[in-house]
C-alpha cells in the first residue's frame, strides 16, 4: 500500500508566546510586558520551566495512514511541526521548538533533542499557516532514563515503557479526532491481528504494550491463543503461550506488580469457566493463577490499584450474585455475597478525591435472574454497588443508577452499558446500553440484544459528593445510541475526556454497528458537573465493530481491537482488524 510519509526540515523558528497550542494551562501567566524568571520561558502565555540538564538528539520519522484509508491526510495544510517534550506523568508541553515543514522523500528524518533521565515523551503538533490551529498530532512513548531494555522478540528503539537509547522514532500523525489502521513503524505498512477474533479482552503491560487474548475465531472456534501489539513499532505480534483453556468473554486486568491476570469466560463446551491465566510480560508466558470459587462470564474483575488487590464480581448462574478479592501478594481468594447480584454490568474503580489510597469501586446496572431459570434472560437492574476500599477494610452500598433522589426518581435501568473513570476527576462516565427496570434482555452475544433498545443516554457519577450530576439538570447524551460498545479515558496536551467507541444502534428495528466514534470533553479536573460535555461524533472507524476491547495506550492513542463487524448482526464475522484512535 502507498504510505503517505513526510519530513520537518530547515530552520528552528523562534516561538512566540501568542501562540496558540489549544492547551489549558493554569500556572504563573506571562506578557511581553511580564516576563518569566530565570530559568523559565513564556509559551502560550505561561512560564515554564527550561530544562538544565543533559540531552539526547533523537531522529523523528513521521509517518501517516497508508493512502486507501485517509478520511483526510493528517498532513494537509500543514505548515509547520511543533516539537515539544512531556516530563513523565505530565501533559503539559516544554521547550517547544518551530521547524518549517516541506514534503520529503520516504525514509529521511529530522533531529530534535530530548531530556535525559526523566522518561520525556514527545508530543508533536502540524501546525496550520495561521500559525495556530493544530490539524493533526503524534506522541512517543516514554524514553530517556537509560536503564530500560528491549522486551524479548521485539524490534524498534526499545519496548519499555521508558527506553534507553531510542535513536529514531516513528511518530505516527492522525487527525485529531479521528481513526487510523495500526501501521508498522519499519515500513508503514498495515498491521493487524494474526487471527481474527471477536469477544476478545486486552489489557497493557507496564512498559506500553499490550495483551490480546482469547476470544471467538472466523469459524466459530473458541480461541486460546494470545497476541501482543507494541504501540513503539506498530506490529501485532501472536504468541507461543496460550491460555490453559480456550475461551471467549474473559476479563484482563493489570495487576499493581505488572503482570496481567485474565479471568474466568466461557469455555468451548459452553461452560462457564473458574480459570485465571497470569501473563509476564518479561518471559511473554502465561501461568496458571488461582482457581476462582464459582465459574464466572458476564462478570467484571478490577484491579485495586495500590492495594495489590483484584476484585472479581457477578457474572451469570452461580456467580452473579457474589464477588471475591484476590492479593497475588499474598496468594489469598476471598468471597462473599454481594450487596445486589447482577451479571452484564459496568465496572469501573475511581481514586478517592480525598484520601491518597483510597479507592472505590462501581457496579452499574446489568441483569439478575428474577428466580432459577435457564440462564438465558434476565431483569434488567437500575441499581448501582458501591465498593469502598480503605486500607486493609472493605465495605458496600447501593444506591440508584443515574438518580440522586432518595426515591430513586428518573433512575435508569440498562445493561450491556460501558464506563470510564475520567482520569483528573472524581468522576467516571456511563453510557449507552438497553433496558428498562423489570425488562428482560441481553442474550448471548451472537444473538445480541432486542432490536431498537439500545439508549444514547448517558450519566456522571462524582465520588466526592456521592452525586450524579448532569449538565443544566439534564442528562447528557450521545450523539448515537450504542450498546455493546466501549468507553476510554484519554488525557494528551490538547485533551481531556473520554473515546466512546463502536457499539450497535438500531436502524428500523435491525442492529447495526455504529460507524463513527463520539468522544466527551473533561475541561478541568474540580468534579463539577460543568466540567464535563458531549463533544460530538469524531470520524469513522476503520473497522465499524462491536464486543470489541479498547485499552489506552502509552503514546495517547486509544488502541481498538477485535469484535464482531458486519452490515447488521445478522451477517457478523469477527475482525482481524487493529486501528488506533487519536483523541
Amino acid at each position: 500500500m502507498a504510505v503517505r510519509e513526510t519530513m520537518a526540515v530547515l530552520a528552528i523558528l523562534s516561538l512566540s508566546c501568542s501562540e496558540d497550542l489549544g492547551i489549558e494551562s493554569k500556572v504563573f501567566a506571562c506578557s511581553a510586558n511580564a516576563p518569566c524568571a530565570a530559568g523559565f520561558e513564556c509559551l502560550e502565555s505561561v512560564c515554564q520551566a527550561l530544562w538544565a540538564g543533559p540531552e539526547d538528539a533523537v531522529m523523528l520519522r513521521p509517518l501517516g495512514p497508508p493512502s486507501t484509508y485517509l478520511e483526510s491526510d493528517p498532513f494537509a495544510g500543514c505548515d509547520s511541526l511543533r516539537v515539544c517534550y512531556l516530563e513523565q506523568g505530565s501533559v503539559l508541553p516544554r521547550s517547544c521548538t518551530k521547524h518549517q515543514f516541506t514534503s520529503a522523500a520516504p525514509g529521511e528524518t529530522i533531529q530534535v533533542t530530548v531530556p535525559r533521565g526523566i522518561g520525556a515523551k514527545l508530543w508533536v503538533g502540524c501546525v496550520g499557516t495561521d500559525g495556530k490551529s493544530v490539524a493533526s498530532t503524534a506522541m512517543s512513548c516514554g524514553f530517556g532514563t537509560g536503564d530500560a531494555a528491549s522486551a524479548p522478540g521485539e524490534s524498534g528503539f526499545g519496548s519499555g515503557e521508558v527506553a534507553s537509547d531510542p535513536g529514531e522514532i516513528g511518530l505516527y500523525f492522525l487527525p485529531r479526532r479521528k481513526s487510523g489502521p495500526t501501521i508498522k513503524m519499519s515500513d508503514g505498512s498495515q498491521s493487524r491481528l494474526a487471527e481474527a477474533r471477536a469477544e476478545t479482552t486486552a489489557a497493557p503491560l507496564p512498559d506500553g504494550r499490550i495483551l490480546v487474548a482469547g476470544g471467538v475465531g472466523k469459524d466459530g472456534q473458541v480461541l486460546d491463543t494470545a497476541e501482543l501489539f507494541n504501540p513503539r513499532t506498530g506490529e501485532v505480534r501472536a504468541l507461543e503461550s496460550r491460555l490453559q483453556t480456550a475461551r471467549k468473554g474473559a476479563v484482563a486486568t493489570t495487576l499493581d506488580d505488572g503482570r496481567i491476570a485474565v479471568f474466568g469466560g466461557q469455555e468451548a463446551d459452553g461452560a462457564q469457566s473458574k480459570i485465571v491465566d497470569v501473563f509476564d510480560g518479561a518471559s511473554e508466558g502465561f501461568s496458571p493463577g488461582p482457581v476462582l470459587s464459582v465459574a464466572r462470564y458476564r462478570h467484571s474483575a478490577t484491579t485495586i490499584a495500590g492495594l495489590g488487590k483484584v476484585l472479581v464480581a457477578g457474572g451469570v448462574e452461580g456467580g452473579h450474585g457474589t464477588y471475591e478479592i484476590w492479593s497475588p501478594s499474598e496468594g489469598s481468594l476471598q468471597s462473599a455475597e454481594l450487596a445486589s447480584e447482577r451479571f452484564n454490568h459496568a465496572a469501573v474503580s475511581i481514586p478517592d478525591p480525598e484520601v491518597p489510597g483510597w479507592l472505590h469501586v462501581v457496579l452499574a446496572g446489568g441483569e439478575t435472574f428474577p428466580s432459577a431459570q435457564d440462564g438465558v434472560t434476565g431483569t434488567v437492574l437500575d441499581s448501582v454497588v458501591l465498593f469502598h476500599f480503605q486500607g486493609q477494610d472493605v465495605s458496600m452500598e447501593t444506591t440508584w443508577l443515574c438518580s440522586s433522589q432518595p426515591d430513586g426518581e428518573g433512575r435508569l435501568g440498562l445493561t450491556g452499558l460501558a464506563a470510564a473513570h475520567l482520569i483528573g476527576t472524581d468522576a467516571a462516565l456511563f453510557t449507552g446500553g438497553i433496558g428498562a427496570p423489570g425488562t428482560s434482555r441481553l442474550p448471548e452475544p451472537s444473538r445480541q440484544p432486542e432490536p431498537s433498545l439500545p439508549t444514547a443516554a448517558s450519566c456522571l457519577w462524582h465520588q466526592g459528593s456521592s452525586v450524579w450530576a448532569y449538565s443544566g439538570g439534564t442528562m447528557l447524551p450521545m450523539a448515537m445510541p450504542r450498546v455493546v460498545h466501549t468507553v476510554t479515558s484519554a488525557v494528551v496536551p490538547d485533551f481531556s475526556g473520554a473515546a466512546i467507541v463502536g457499539g450497535l444502534y438500531s436502524d428500523g428495528g435491525v442492529l447495526r454497528p455504529v460507524v463513527e466514534n463520539e468522544y466527551f470533553v473533561s475541561t478541568g479536573g474540580d468534579g463539577s458537573g460543568s466540567s464535563l460535555g458531549p463533544g460530538g461524533l469524531a470520524g469513522k472507524m476503520v473497522a465499524p465493530r462491536w464486543g470489541h476491547a479498547a485499552v489506552p495506550t502509552c503514546d495517547g492513542r486509544v488502541f481498538i481491537v477485535g469484535g464482531w463487524t458486519g452490515k447488521n448482526v445478522d451477517e457478523a464475522v469477527p475482525t482481524d482488524v487493529t486501528e488506533l484512535y487519536n483523541p
